[in-house]
C-alpha cells in the first residue's frame, strides 16, 4: 500500500468517526449543520475542488460535479447525514479502485521485468551470437538454450519436434520449467533473491500425462500454479491447452528448496511470498516409478555442452530424451508418449557420462540411469497418446 493510499484510508476513517459523532450528538439547526459539515469537508474537499476546477476548464458534467451536486443538494434540503454518507461511500469506492489499479500496475511492471535481455541470433555459418531482441529481424533464426527464456515469438524449426511433427516430451518439461521461473520472477524471486538467501529451487521428481501431444508450430497455452511447501516439497501443476481450450497435457512437478551454502535440502524455506502459493491444488499425478528386472544395458550418454544448463549439468528436461533414446526403436515408433514419471537422484555434470538401462514394466517401461555406479535418475514411461491426423501428414 502506497503512502497516498494510506493517507486516503486514514481520511476515510476520520470522516466515518466524525460522521458517527455528529449522528449521536443531540444537535439541531445551525449546530447540526456545522457538526455534519466537518466530516463532509474531511472526506469530500478534494471532490468539491476538482468539480470547481473542471468547471473553470469547461468540463462540467463529470463524476466530481455530479457527486458535489448530489451531496450539496442533500445539505440544502436539510438531509445532512445523507449528504456526508453518500460522499463517504463514494470515497470508499474510489479508494478500492485506486488500490486495485495500483496492484495491477505492479503486476504488469513485474511481468515486463522478466523479459529476456538478449537473444541468441544464429548466423549464416551456424554460430550463435548474443544480440538485443529488438535487433532480430523477422525471418531470422534464434537459438534457445536449455533453461533459457524464449525472448521472441516465433515458429519452432528444430529441436523440439520429432518424426511425427509433434513436440518432444522434453520440450513440454522445458516449457514448464520456463513458465515456473517466470512465475517466480513475477513475484520478485529472481537470481539475486535466491543468492541473497543462499537457497535455490530444485526439481526432485515430476510426472507428465499427455492426452494429445501438441503439434509442430501449434500454439499452446500454459497455466501454472503451486502449493505451499508440505513435508519438504512444493507441488506445482501446469496445464497445457490448445488455442481452443482443449486439454493437451498436465505436468505435476515436485520442487524442493536447497541451502546452497550447506548443500542440504530444507524442509521449509526461511521466507514467505504472499499470493505466490495456494493452500491446496485439487489435481495430482502418480509419482511412482514401477521398477523391473532384469535390466538391459542401452549404452551410455556423455553430458555434452548442448545438454547442460546454467548449473553446469544435464538439464532435468533432457532426461526424457535420454530415456526415449535408450528404448528399442519400435517402442517409440508405435505411439507417442502418454505418461511419464521421473525421479532425479544425482546430477550429471558436463563431461561425465551416465549409463542407461531399461526393462519392460507393467504397461510401460522402466529406465535407470547410473553415474559412477550410483543412480542418477529413474523413470517409468507409457506410450499410447494420440496425435492429430493432420499433423502426421
Amino acid at each position: 500500500m502506497s503512502r497516498k493510499q494510506k493517507r486516503g484510508l486514514a481520511r476515510i476513517g476520520a470522516g466515518a468517526v466524525l460522521l458517527a459523532a455528529a449522528w449521536l450528538l443531540p444537535l439541531e439547526g445551525w449546530a447540526s449543520l456545522a457538526a455534519f459539515a466537518v466530516p463532509y469537508a474531511v472526506v469530500g474537499w478534494d471532490v468539491l475542488w476538482k468539480a470547481v476546477r473542471n468547471i473553470l476548464h469547461g468540463q462540467v458534467f463529470d463524476e466530481n460535479f455530479l457527486m458535489a451536486l448530489a451531496t450539496v443538494g442533500a445539505f440544502a434540503t436539510g438531509e445532512y447525514s445523507e449528504g456526508v454518507a453518500v460522499m463517504l461511500f463514494y470515497q470508499i469506492g474510489e479508494w478500492f479502485q485506486r488500490y486495485a489499479v495500483g496492484r495491477s500496475r505492479k503486476s504488469i511492471t513485474a511481468l515486463m521485468d522478466i523479459r529476456p535481455d538478449h537473444a541468441n541470433l544464429v548466423g549464416p555459418d551456424g554460430t550463435a551470437q548474443e544480440v538485443d531482441p529488438d535487433e532480430v529481424s523477422v525471418g531470422s533464426t534464434i537459438l534457445v538454450k536449455p533453461g533459457e527464456r524464449v525472448p521472441l515469438d516465433g515458429t519452432v524449426l528444430d529441436g523440439d519436434s520429432d518424426f511425427r511433427r509433434c513436440l518432444k516430451p522434453s520440450a513440454l518439461f522445458r516449457y514448464v520449467e520456463q513458465v515456473s521461473a517466470d512465475h517466480a520472477r513475477a513475484y520478485g524471486m529472481d537470481h539475486a533473491f535466491f543468492r541473497e538467501r543462499r537457497s535455490a529451487f530444485l526439481v526432485g521428481k515430476q510426472a507428465l500425462r499427455v492426452w494429445r501431444m501438441p503439434g509442430r508450430a501449434e500454439k499452446i497455452n500454459l497455466t501454472t500454479a503451486c502449493e505451499v511447501f508440505k513435508k519438504g516439497t512444493m507441488k506445482r501443476l501446469t496445464t497445457i491447452t490448445s488455442e481452443t481450450g482443449e486439454k493437451l497435457a498436465l505436468v505435476d512437478c515436485r520442487w524442493m528448496i536447497v541451502d546452497t551454502e550447506a548443500g542440504r535440502i530444507l524442509r521449509t524455506p526461511g521466507w514467505t511470498m504472499p499470493d505466490f502459493q495456494n493452500d491446496d491444488l485439487p489435481e495430482e499425478l502418480p509419482q511412482i516409478v514401477h521398477k523391473s528386472q532384469p535390466l538391459t544395458a542401452a549404452g551410455e550418454r556423455r553430458a555434452s555442452y548442448s545438454m547442460c544448463d546454467l548449473n553446469g549439468h544435464i538439464n532435468n528436461s533432457l532426461y526424457l530424451d535420454i530415456a526415449c533414446d535408450a528404448l528399442p526403436q519400435e517402442v517409440v515408433e508405435v505411439a507417442p508418449l502418454s505418461f511419464a514419471s521421473i525421479k532425479y537422484h544425482r546430477e550429471v555434470p558436463m563431461g561425465q557420462t551416465v549409463q542407461v538401462f531399461y526393462a519392460p514394466s507393467g504397461n510401460g517401461w522402466y529406465l535407470l540411469g547410473r553415474r559412477e555406479e550410483h543412480a542418477a535418475f529413474e523413470c517409468y514411461l507409457e506410450f499410447g497418446g494420440s496425435v492429430t491426423e493432420s499433423l502426421q501428414k
